[in-house]
């Protein structure tokens, strides 16, 4: 993001209608962008979830990402265990290689995605901004 303002600053928007798109390629096959368009919205900009705005309508600096809905429900499906996941890497003695640095404090580090069930819809399930307005 500070990258992305130092590039606008040496290049200022044109227009107010000015976007940013971060093209990753799971995005190509999502259709053409319209500004008049209207986009779910929830977060953010926005003080209620569930409200369609227009890109047109956003103001600036305001950064757009993804919503994973899929995140959390896959993590509830894939049943994981911490023990499982987490076992062999408190050994007690000192760590050695790469691996088991890290992987130190593996139970502390991941427990609380496996006691909140609210966690990982809460902080894992949103993407990095893809749309910017300048």
């Amino acid at each position: 993001p500070r990258g992305l303002r130092r590039w606008l600053r040496s290049r200022p928007p044109r227009s107010r209608n000015h976007w940013i798109a971060l093209v990753d390629p799971d995005m190509l096959a999502l259709g053409p962008l319209s500004p008049s368009e209207p986009f779910r919205v929830a977060g953010g900009v926005v003080e209620s979830s569930g409200v369609d705005l227009r890109l047109e309508d956003f103001p600036p600096s305001t950064a757009l990402a993804h919503h994973f809905a899929f995140v959390p429900a896959m993590w509830r499906k894939a049943n994981l265990s911490l023990e499982a996941l987490c076992e062999g890497t408190d050994t007690g003695s000192p760590a050695e290689t790469e691996e088991q640095k890290a992987l130190a404090g593996c139970r502390e580090r991941l427990r609380p995605l496996f006691e909140d069930p609210n966690l990982v819809a809460a902080e894992y399930s949103v993407g990095v901004p893809h749309i910017i307005r300048a």
